[in-house]
């Protein structure tokens, strides 16, 4: 389980793996969905954990590539 920051790097982490395993499966709205989450909910701390950021970046760059 861990502590609240590492739940939460879990989270974006799931979230962004989780969007693309639906771009591979063809399924675009639902990827953009699931990265837009990972934007809203990691927001906060990508600035402060450079872990969040990874997967922050990573979604905002999947978000730009889709129509």
């Amino acid at each position: 389980l861990g502590s609240k920051s590492e739940q939460l790097q879990q989270g974006c982490d799931a979230g962004f793996y989780l969007g693309e395993d639906a771009l591979i499966r063809g399924r675009k709205d639902e990827a953009k969905q699931r990265f837009a989450k990972v934007l809203a909910d990691c927001d906060l701390y990508r600035s402060n954990f450079i872990y969040f950021s990874r997967s922050y970046g990573a979604a905002a760059a999947e978000l730009k590539r889709l129509p």
